[in-house]
């Protein structure tokens, strides 16, 4: 059986004011038996992501870019995936330019313990309410613990 793979397809969505946005839908990748495909699991969490500044946090985290259309970042890399994807929830509630630089130097200099109870905080909270808005709360908290107002 092989490595559990990460992936984040971003999709249309209604345009906001703001910018050039997508829905990022985070996903793992789960090894099939006596298969070179992978199966997908489950929708973790969408999330609003803001395409150029998205895609240039994902590279710096090491995301590839598979597809050709539509866009499909994949990565083996759990650590990664986990900041990305704690950084997409709570970005989708921040306005301010320079508090979206400072979210990506805290997403960055996070312990891993943390990132990943951040994870399982809005994973857990999508599962149960299955919608973006649902997240605004966990997202507001997390702001509040690391000075994002």
């Amino acid at each position: 059986m092989g490595e559990l793979s990460y992936l984040i397809t971003l999709k249309y969505i209604k345009p906001s004011k703001q910018g050039k946005s997508k829905l990022a839908e985070f996903l793992p990748l789960i090894p099939l038996n006596n298969s070179e495909h992978n199966g997908r699991g489950a929708v973790e969490v969408r999330a609003r992501v803001f395409i150029p500044e998205f895609t240039n946090f994902t590279k710096k985290l090491g995301f590839e870019n598979r597809g050709n259309k539509r866009k499909v970042l994949r990565t083996d890399d759990g650590e990664s995936y986990l900041r990305v994807f704690v950084y997409a929830v709570v970005r989708q509630s921040i306005r301010s330019e320079a508090k979206v630089e400072k979210l990506k130097r805290i997403i960055v200099d996070l312990p891993l313990a943390d990132i990943r109870y951040w994870a399982s905080i809005f994973r857990d909270t999508y599962e149960k309410y299955r919608t973006r808005g649902s997240l605004k709360k966990p997202a507001r908290g997390f702001r509040e613990v690391y000075d994002l107002g």
